[in-house]
Formats: structure tokens, sequence, C-alpha cells
């Protein structure tokens, strides 16, 4: 696939019409659109909350992925009682 035109505004259009067609293709076809996720991210925070972290996770006899796993799950877990809803 290839967007052509002279200036980025242009591009950015060409971009939006054809992610315009393709939902339009798949709802006609009824084909889902989903993203898909790796399971990856990077997460930026202040120092002195990751050392925090880093110390809890330590002292729980967790690694620091595994505390911000379970945090994140937590959070995420049950939207509807945090008033948010997700996509």
């Amino acid at each position: 696939m290839a967007f052509y035109a002279r200036h980025i505004e242009g591009l950015k259009r060409e971009g939006r019409k054809s992610l315009q067609v393709f939902v339009e293709v798949c709802r006609e076809k009824g084909i889902e659109i989903r993203r898909g996720f790796s399971g990856r991210f990077n997460v930026r925070i202040p120092k002195d909350r990751h050392a925090r972290a880093a110390v809890v996770a330590k002292a729980r006899g967790k690694s620091l992925n595994r505390l911000v796993t379970e945090a994140l799950g937590h959070e995420v877990s049950d939207p509807d009682a945090r008033g948010a809803a997700c996509g």
C-alpha cells in the first residue's frame, strides 16, 4: 500500500480515507477488527516510584514484573467497578 501527496496533510488525508475504506469493507464482510498485542509495553514512571516498587517486589519475594502485572491486573479486572469502559 502506498500513499502519494504533495504535503503531509495530503498524506494524512489519504491515510484516513484508506482506513475508512478498510473499516467499511470489514463491516460489510462481518470481519471483526482487532488489534493484536504482544504482551509487552514500556511505562514511564517517576524514579522514586520505580525504586519503591522494586523494594516492595523484593520484600514480597517477587520480580518487579510480577508485582506490576498483579497491580495492573487488579486495576483492569473489573472496569465497571471503576466507572471505565474498555473498548
